[in-house]
């Protein structure tokens, strides 16, 4: 994921899920470290008819890529482990 165009169909899903969506990237040539990123309180809720989506802002979407790009760790929002 180098630019915020390979973002434009993950977590902007506009899910109408009521449970939480994970996407898992796996990258067998990958001998590093892993990403994980909590995303649950990012994005605006709107309702669509019955449903109810999760809609991130753009600004959203970039930290996202910008945290997973460069395997950094935040407090309540990601953390990088080994694959051990």
């Amino acid at each position: 994921m180098t630019d915020a165009r390979c973002c434009d169909g993950l977590p902007n899903s506009e899910s109408a899920y009521r449970s939480n969506i994970s996407i898992l990237f796996i990258d067998a040539g990958n001998q590093g470290n892993m990403v994980l990123i909590n995303t649950s309180d990012l994005g605006e809720k709107i309702k669509d008819g019955k449903k109810q989506k999760t809609v991130l802002t753009w600004q959203e979407k970039q930290c996202i890529i910008d945290v997973f790009n460069g395997q950094r760790q935040e407090e309540d929002f990601s953390v990088v482990v080994d694959y051990e």
